[in-house]
């Protein structure tokens, strides 16, 4: 089944496919890992970046907002990233200059305290 993508919204023979996870899955992407403060090794997920994002979206004004197309491109960042194991901090630096780099400074604050206060 071929994937093609417009912005963040994947189509798949003309339908929407659910979320970027499922577009990974079938990208066939390496098995990143992810290094949390504790030490654990865990394996990464796409949908905590998502759902943080997004959690910090309906906390801002509408101008500061996170569109589809800045979220897949602030994933895209971060799984650009080499090596197998990447710490939690790396990923929520990418995360939170992705934004800036929009001009999205609201949106970035409020990103990075939801993550810590988690």
């Amino acid at each position: 089944m071929p994937v093609t993508g417009k912005a963040y919204g994947f189509y798949s023979e003309g339908k929407p496919l659910i979320g970027l996870s499922v577009l990974i899955k079938r990208k066939g992407l390496r098995k990143m890992k992810v290094q949390k403060r504790d030490g654990r090794i865990v394996t990464y997920e796409v949908d905590k970046i998502t759902n943080a994002i997004k959690k910090a979206n309906v906390e801002v004004e509408p101008s500061q907002k996170a569109s589809d197309e800045l979220i897949s491109t602030a994933v895209e960042n971060v799984e650009n990233l080499s090596g197998d194991v990447i710490p939690v901090e790396t990923i929520q630096d990418i995360i939170e200059r992705t934004l800036v780099s929009h001009n999205k400074y609201v949106l970035a604050k409020k990103y990075m305290i939801y993550r810590y206060q988690r």
